[in-house]
């Protein structure tokens, strides 16, 4: 089942409702716990409410999808991992509102905070480096490798992706980049799935993230058959 800050059987994805802002920038919000919709297999699935489905099947597109990324333990505990790729953009130029972020984790972490990171196509002009986090050991705005250049925000309930996919894919484009903050302890964390719950046009969607994000730690086993956590960082 979807884990907050206590550990429970693998089950059903969570539900997470960020509470209020209290500060601009970097300010990540925290999540709860409610289950919501169970998960499915394939590229898409119609509840009577809400219409779920993977990048390229609907309206909302991640360019990272599916796979996995793993994070290594510094050597301490406890420890912050990020996690990002997740460049989001709309198929159909109109705006899309976030509702919520909902996540399943076989081995939870202690935190989970969301935020967005939006990089301007001058951002990008100033230096080739600037691109999406990938995985990375640190937290927002100061990561182990250094400062996250771009504007960052709270993510959930509210957020808004303004971008087209089409101008993201003109060249030296700005992006819109989903960011997964994780505190994991000795036992790490290993989220497997993760939900984007949106409207646009007034209608409800979700987009399935299937990529897997995994800091090292102790109750982090073989994923996928491979030995993603042999030794630190």
């Amino acid at each position: 089942m979807p884990k907050n800050s206590e550990a429970v059987p693998a089950a059903a994805p969570k539900r997470r409702r960020p509470p209020a802002r209290k500060r601009a920038g970097i300010g990540l919000l925290l999540a709860s716990a409610t289950a919501l919709y169970p998960a499915v297999s394939g590229d898409w699935h119609q509840t009577a409410a809400r219409f779920e489905h993977t990048s390229g099947r609907g309206p909302l597109h991640s360019h990272t999808a599916q796979g996995a990324t793993s994070v290594h333990s510094p050597g301490h505990t406890p420890w912050n991992a990020t996690f990002g790729s997740y460049v989001l953009c709309s198929a159909g130029g109109a705006d899309v509102e976030i509702e919520d972020i909902r996540y399943s984790a076989p081995v939870g972490p202690q935190d989970v905070r969301f935020a967005l990171r939006t990089v301007s196509a001058k951002d990008r002009a100033s230096s080739p480096a600037v691109t999406p986090v990938g995985a990375a050991l640190g937290k927002p705005p100061d990561l182990h490798s250094g400062p996250l250049p771009g504007r960052l925000a709270d993510a959930g309930a509210g957020s808004r992706v303004t971008q087209s996919c089409a101008e993201e894919d003109e060249e030296g484009a700005g992006f819109t980049e989903l960011l997964f903050v994780l505190r994991v302890g000795e036992s790490g964390g290993w989220i497997d799935r993760a939900w984007i719950d949106y409207r646009i046009h007034g209608r409800p969607y979700t987009l399935r993230l299937d990529w897997q994000m995994i800091a090292c730690g102790d109750d982090v086993p073989p994923v996928n058959g491979d030995e993603t956590c042999t030794g630190t960082a």
